[in-house]
């Protein structure tokens, strides 16, 4: 797949082939999901062909055709929303690695204690429901 005819190795194979349209991370690709699922799309250089990616309950395989250049102007548009989603998630990253040192430190002080059988019987009955 990674040298040949992409859509003739895949046919042989018995896999269908389609074409997308341009998207973006936000976007939603048919047949498939998010188009976040496919981080490498955006990486990968015109031509290049992905690894086996799981995306959306199956496996695909997929070939870059092309990339478009962002339009500028919808970038000034989103620039504030784009802006505070960054900063949400600084935001909550920095909570978690607060709440995950915190926890760190009051165990190994003793000041806190798990109790890891009723730990246990907690995930069990949620894994139950």
């Amino acid at each position: 797949m990674k040298t040949g005819d992409f859509a003739k190795i895949a046919k042989a194979d018995g896999l269908t082939v389609k074409e997308s349209k341009d998207f973006t991370q936000q976007d939603t690709i048919e047949g498939v999901g998010p188009g976040s699922q496919l981080p490498t799309a955006f990486t990968l250089n015109e031509g290049q062909t992905s690894d086996v990616v799981p995306a959306g309950g199956r496996s695909l395989v997929f070939r870059v055709v092309s990339h478009s250049a962002p339009d500028e102007a919808d970038f000034a548009k989103q620039r504030d929303q784009i802006t505070e989603e960054l900063l949400d998630r600084k935001r909550n990253l920095a909570f978690e690695l607060f709440e995950q040192n915190l926890k760190t430190q009051l165990v190994r002080t003793g000041e806190l204690k798990l109790n890891s059988l009723a730990l246990q019987q907690f995930i069990a009955q949620y894994k139950n429901q």
